[in-house]
């Protein structure tokens, strides 16, 4: 064994004896060669440390695999770890769902990798794009279809069983303010500056991409990739927002701009017997979801609102704009006796004493000067058949239905009320040119009607006396300020 203590500059080092080299008087490190592997190995632990280079001299440490081009290389010049050629990797730990296989992680040890930098307190220019980190796939090969999945960054949490609580994710972005911060933008006609724990951005350049029928090209994808729950008691959801705590609320839960289609719900709904598949729910009919109101102030709630300001210029053929488009066909299989199609159905269940309920509230407010070209309406219904349709069975125009198993102060089927101003008809009947209404004024009176017409007053519609006309054959009962009158009928 050859030693050597203090500082000794070598032209060729030869390993003899038991192949060992050792430095210092009492051997406290040494170099063993067994043939193929060289070691440096201290005699005792925390000896210190092996240094390459003192500071001063720009010496690079190279470890070259296989062909010269390929390496690792730390080079000091530029402070920066470099892994050359197209075989080079990098791995922590072993890819296997067991434990012990990766990076052990402890309550002193809560990360296997960290990389930390800071703007070292320096103003840095609007066109540089300063990042922590960089993750570069490059897709190159153009002789055909790509096949295989591609990933800039994958972050991946696989559990193996147990049970898991508190936050985890694949990816977490996290963004965070120290002190004061103002959170800046302008307007996205000219540029949205926009800050976000995550930002999926697209970029394709113009005009030199193609999307496919059943391409999907996204900012952000949520993919299910499981196969069913043993049980769901909980939330599954692609898109989760939320809160932590006592924390406040996000101003809105999904903001939309700049897109065609706000939301588009292509999945086809399958029906049950518990009305569980829905494109958007607010609670849902097993389960209410409730709205708070407190003891004092004006208080009002719309879950839905719309408000759009027609603007532009006149269009050059007919238009419209409809607030709310829905179109249900039913053109493929006849299930005469079961199926009900019905537009909307709404239902206000009332146990408790309230000023006003209405199913639907449909108002218009004319606030100027106003040429209505065809029809204004507070509801329009219209429903017609084809020249070709033969239709079985009752069809209205509209249909009003009421069930009154408890005494009602005053019901009606139908309640007509003008407030201001003179009205020219309350009820108007119209019968187009070359069309036919075989009744204008039908009465099923299969039960019991007690007054065709009642007036609530006595002078209202009522004239004294009446003369003239054949024989009267019969009679309708009206009630005129409580004093049964009749209507006669002749016949010529």
């Amino acid at each position: 064994m050859q030693r050597w203590h203090g500082t000794h500059v070598f032209d060729r080092v030869r390993f003899a004896d038991s192949n060992r080299l050792a430095f210092g008087d009492a051997q406290d490190i040494y170099l063993t060669w067994d043939g193929t592997n060289l070691t440096i190995l201290p005699v005792t632990d925390d000896v210190g440390a092996v240094y390459f280079g003192n500071g001063t001299v720009d010496m690079d440490v190279r470890v070259t695999l296989g062909a010269s081009t390929t390496y690792w290389q730390f080079d000091v010049g530029l402070a920066r770890l470099v892994a050359a050629g197209t075989d080079v990797s990098m791995w922590m730990g072993s890819l296997a769902n067991t434990a012990g296989s990766g990076t052990a992680m402890t309550a002193a040890r809560t990360r296997a990798m960290g990389v930390y930098v800071d703007d070292g307190d320096a103003a840095i220019a609007s066109s540089v794009f300063a990042r922590a980190g960089v993750f570069r796939h490059l897709l190159t090969y153009t002789g055909g279809n790509r096949e295989q999945e591609a990933a800039g960054v994958v972050g991946q949490i696989v559990s193996v069983a147990g049970t898991n609580r508190h936050n985890m994710c694949g990816v977490m972005g996290s963004y965070e303010a120290q002190t004061s911060l103002t959170v800046d933008g302008q307007a996205s006609s000219t540029d949205p500056w926009i800050q976000a724990g995550v930002i999926g951005r697209v970029g394709v350049g113009t005009a030199i991409t193609t999307i496919n029928a059943n391409g999907i090209l996204a900012g952000l994808a949520a993919m299910s990739n499981t196969a069913s729950f043993s049980a769901n008691s909980g939330v599954y959801a692609g898109l989760y927002v939320g809160r932590w705590g006592s924390n406040a609320d996000f101003g809105y839960g999904i903001y939309l701009e700049n897109v065609d289609v706000g939301i588009q719900f292509a999945h086809t709904l399958v029906p049950d017997s518990t009305r569980t598949n829905m494109a958007i729910g607010i609670g849902s009919r097993a389960t209410e979801k409730d709205v708070t109101m407190a003891s004092a102030n004006s208080q009002h709630l719309d879950p839905i609102q719309m408000n759009l300001n027609v603007i532009g210029v006149i269009p050059t053929s007919t238009s419209t704009l409809n607030g709310f488009y829905m179109q249900l066909t039913h053109d493929t299989t006849a299930m005469t006796g079961y199926l009900r199609l019905k537009g909307c159905d709404w239902t206000a269940t009332i146990a408790k004493n309230l000023q006003d309920v209405y199913i639907f509230q449909g108002e218009i407010d004319f606030t100027a000067a106003t040429t209505v070209g065809g029809e204004a309406a507070g509801m329009g219904l219209t429903v017609s058949t084809g020249a070709t349709s033969v239709v079985t069975g009752n069809v209205w125009g509209a249909i009003i239905v009421t069930s009154f198993t408890s005494t009602v102060s005053v019901g009606a089927g139908l309640f007509l009320s003008h407030r201001v101003g003179t009205l020219t008809h309350s009820l108007y009947i119209e019968c187009s040119a070359s069309a036919t209404i075989t009744d204008a004024i039908y009465v099923n009176d299969a039960g019991t009607i007690t007054n065709f017409i009642k007036f609530a007053g006595t002078t209202s519609g009522v004239v004294a006396t009446a003369s003239g006309g054949a024989t009267r054959s019969h009679k309708i009962t009206c009630d005129v300020g409580g004093i049964a009158y009749y209507m006669s009928l002749y016949t010529d």
